[in-house]
């Protein structure tokens, strides 16, 4: 499922605050601020070298699996460069 990278940010913030908050709350705070610059401001998109805003360079998924020769892995998140996607296959399944 295709989701906005509002959403992939938020997880991530969410998922290494619970994890880090207590223990190292530098650490907490070093992911929170990283994964917040992914989302550009509403009102000034960054632009990148091809001139589109750079939230259309990556694409981000939810409930996401990936199938590597006959292995399947799932994710709740995925995060990938849409110039970097070559190939996929709709209805394929991997054996267990």
């Amino acid at each position: 499922m295709l989701i906005s990278t509002d959403a992939y940010a938020q997880f991530h913030i969410d998922l290494y605050d619970s994890m880090y908050r207590q223990e190292a709350p530098d650490t907490a705070d070093f992911l929170r601020e990283y994964y917040s610059a992914l989302v550009p401001p509403p009102d000034q998109p960054e632009i990148g070298p091809e001139g589109l805003p750079i939230i259309y360079q990556y694409v981000h998924l939810r409930d996401v699996i990936i199938m590597s020769a006959g292995h399947k892995s799932k994710l709740p998140f995925w995060r990938g460069k849409i110039s970097e996607i070559d190939a996929f296959v709709l209805g394929a399944t991997a054996g267990e």
